[in-house]
């Protein structure tokens, strides 16, 4: 093992890194590897020590071995420098260790099987094949995406900007049509979803947010009710004619201390579709689209 793995990860990785193997269990060859590859690795093998070294995690790690926004989060940290490489073996870090080496062509087939077929084997990496294990470095550009919702932030839900990320951002989208160039429009009487804040949000936070409403000369305003965690936080209200409407609200500090995700829910007061109105034939149920938000510090601009 040591000839056939420790030294060809020799080849790829440079002491002092930063290493995630992935995905990460009850880890004993990172024990044996890293103080001889010089690097410096997340993983720890036994129970005890994997809870201890978890605690101190960043968040993105934490998430990222939950599974969500696995990508995204890996390329947070490489953008955050809490990360360099990625390293994918081709067997188990604890159950594997022990067996007479050159491992058993069958165990290795399995392990590339499931890389093949799993989240990781992306473009958005660089990736280096050796007979044992896989090595991942983030690509130009994808090191600076985030897979949760800095303060000041803005986020677009509109096809003519930036919208890249979002599903990471968002979770439990509900009752929206899909992104037009005006923005997302809701479609019935109320949409949900939850803002990933990543970490734990530490009050006072402010929620901006551009909006229009679905209004015609014959149905002149539009109104709708914003709620964040059940609690109602602002009235919406909308003219024909008018600009896209941006609000600021304050939000109270106990809907926000120590979460780690905003609910926000939008109630339309008596949607309409434009076929009702004689429009077209759109039979969907119209509300308000939504542009962009972000959640900032009070006094904050939002920016991109």
């Amino acid at each position: 093992m040591t000839r056939d793995v420790i030294l060809e990860m020799g080849k790829y990785l440079k002491p002092g890194e930063i290493v995630y193997f992935w995905p990460s269990g009850n880890d004993f060859f990172v024990n044996y590897a890293a103080p001889m590859l010089g690097v410096r690795a997340y993983n720890v093998g036994g129970d005890k020590n994997m809870d201890i070294a978890r605690a101190h995690w960043p968040v993105e790690l934490i998430a990222a071995e939950r599974g969500e926004c696995l990508t995204d989060n890996l390329h947070a940290l490489v953008g955050s420098g809490q990360l360099d490489t990625i390293i994918v073996p081709k067997f188990n870090m604890m159950k594997d260790v022990g067996r007479p080496w050159p491992l058993n062509l069958a165990i290795v087939r399995g392990h590339e099987q499931a890389f093949r077929a799993g989240p990781l084997n992306s473009a958005e990496f660089d990736i280096r094949e050796s007979r044992y294990f896989y090595v991942l470095k983030s690509l130009v550009g994808n090191a600076r995406s985030r897979a949760f919702l800095d303060p000041g932030r803005n986020l677009y839900w509109s096809t003519d900007a930036a919208t890249g990320g979002n599903d990471c951002l968002l979770r439990g989208k509900e009752g929206f049509s899909q992104p037009e160039n005006w923005g997302t429009w809701t479609m019935a009487d109320r949409a949900r979803f939850e803002v990933n804040l990543g970490h734990k949000a530490v009050a006072p936070l402010d929620l901006e947010f551009e909006w229009l409403g679905f209004t015609t000369r014959e149905q002149p305003v539009r109104t709708a009710s914003l709620y964040v965690s059940g609690v109602l936080v602002k009235r919406l209200e909308h003219r024909y004619g008018a600009p896209p409407a941006v609000d600021r609200v304050a939000l109270p500090d106990d809907l926000v201390a120590g979460k780690t995700r905003l609910p926000i829910e939008i109630v339309i007061d008596r949607p309409q579709s434009p076929k009702e109105l004689g429009m077209s034939e759109d039979p969907r149920m119209l509300g308000v689209a939504l542009r962009r938000f972000c959640v900032a510090r009070p006094g904050d601009a939002c920016s991109d």
